[in-house]
């Protein structure tokens, strides 16, 4: 859950940055995450940082996984 008082505010992109960047350090050359179809801020956040669609979970879950390949 977030506050409302907080969106808008780049908090969740410089998060995720930092917890991409740590995986990177630490030798990581994939990463996938679950992520509501209907929380369209945050695929959008998912998309901009280089995150796609790698498929659709099981019928009825309304979630999408993401995945993002590191060079």
């Amino acid at each position: 859950m977030f506050s409302r008082n907080f969106t808008g505010q780049g908090i969740a992109k410089k998060i995720m940055s930092n917890g991409i960047a740590h995986a990177l350090n630490l030798g990581f050359t994939r990463l996938e995450l679950d992520a509501s179809i209907d929380a369209h801020a945050a695929m959008k956040l998912y998309d901009g940082l280089g995150f796609a669609t790698a498929s659709e979970l099981p019928t009825g879950s309304q979630s999408r996984r993401l995945v993002r390949v590191m060079a």
